[in-house]
């Protein structure tokens, strides 16, 4: 027996269930009963996590709340906040956390950052970064030292469609990652961490930055 399913389409045709045989048809797809004389033809079943509510209704319940991305914006450049764990793949993949995919999607620079940490930088705000460091006079030596560094180390890359980047192996080699690495916001920009090395930093640093008494920023109390 075949029961319109009103509740989801209307009562349009296309949308039937098998009440045996528990498959949904698709658009131009026919369902049959396995108890009448003709098989089940080309038939869907129903994931788990669709659920049959009093009979004629759907409900998917295992669809995932959309991403959230970080709502903090100065003059339209996001700013990235937190902590976050995720760990190098076996092709030297690292997935980007969630809050960050929007603001990284449409690429990313990633370059050697001091303390042996590797930064990663949205596209646009590392043009707008590279725009202020043209201004560095070029006959200063340490200007021209830190610039060659910087670029000669960074790549530009794209996430792919799970978030997820290629860290290069020079670029995984300065910053000392193997497997599990840390991955914090950083105003602007984005830090990746060797775990460890990051725990030791925190370690150092906390004490310091929670007995700071004088100012440190020019502007910040």
């Amino acid at each position: 027996m075949v029961v319109p399913l009103s509740a989801v389409d209307g009562g349009a045709q296309w949308s039937k269930v098998a009440r045996s045989g528990e498959a949904l048809a698709l658009p131009l797809l026919s369902v049959a009963s396995r108890s009448g004389a003709a098989a089940t033809r080309l038939g869907v079943a129903v994931p788990t996590g669709v659920r049959r509510t009093g009979g004629r209704s759907f409900r998917r319940s295992f669809e995932r709340p959309p991403l959230v991305p970080t709502r903090v914006r100065v003059e339209g450049v996001p700013v990235f906040l937190g902590t976050y764990e995720p760990r190098l793949d076996d092709k030297c993949r690292l997935v980007l956390p969630a809050k960050f995919r929007d603001q990284l999607a449409e690429g990313l620079v990633i370059t050697k950052g001091q303390e042996h940490c590797l930064c990663v930088w949205p596209a646009a705000e590392f043009a707008a970064v590279t725009r202020r460091m043209g201004r560095a006079p070029v006959t200063s030596r340490s200007a021209r030292d830190y610039l060659r560094v910087l670029f000669a180390g960074a790549t530009d890359e794209i996430p792919d469609r799970q978030g997820r980047i290629v860290i290069p192996r020079a670029l995984r080699e300065y910053a000392g990652l193997r497997r599990d690495c840390t991955v914090i916001g950083a105003n602007t920009r984005v830090e990746v961490w060797d775990s460890a090395a990051w725990r030791q930093y925190l370690a150092a640093q906390d004490e310091t930055f929670a007995e700071l008494s004088q100012e440190v920023l020019p502007g910040l109390p």
